[in-house]
């Protein structure tokens, strides 16, 4: 019984310390800054920012869920929602000029858009490596 509850905690333990939390938390800060630095432009980028929206809460959907079992369908669908989206604000943005303050902050929230994307390719490619992994470990 003793052995049970230690393995059950380690179980816990490890899917605590997943980097879930701090992606979602990335991913919401940008579609905040994205937020306030298109809340008064045309309408493709507050298009572009209903799909970050949209992406953002994807992720918070299925993270909260208690099986991760179809987790990794889920990372690719809406990693193929981001990289439609990024697709589409990169199309908006050449229509800006770069040296203003609105290009300027548009492509730093690409950026960091760009980085938590990568992030969430490594942690799925970790678990299409080893699915086990969300338990166990990757090493």
């Amino acid at each position: 019984s003793e052995g049970i509850m230690q393995g059950v905690e380690q179980i816990i333990d490890k899917i605590n310390r997943l980097p879930l939390e701090d992606l979602i938390v990335k991913l919401s800060k940008t579609v905040e800054d994205t937020d306030m630095v298109v809340k008064d432009i045309h309408t493709p980028l507050k298009s572009v920012l209903i799909q970050l929206k949209d992406t953002v809460h994807h992720l918070n959907e299925m993270t909260g869920k208690k099986s991760f079992a179809r987790m990794p369908d889920e990372i690719n669908r809406t990693l193929a929602e981001l990289k439609k989206t990024l697709k589409t604000t990169k199309g908006v943005l050449r229509g800006y000029d770069h040296n203003s303050l609105l290009g300027r902050q548009l492509s730093q929230t690409l950026k960091s858009v760009t980085k938590t994307s990568q992030e969430m390719q490594q942690f799925l490619d970790m678990l299409n490596r080893k699915p086990n992994s969300l338990i166990f470990g990757d090493k």
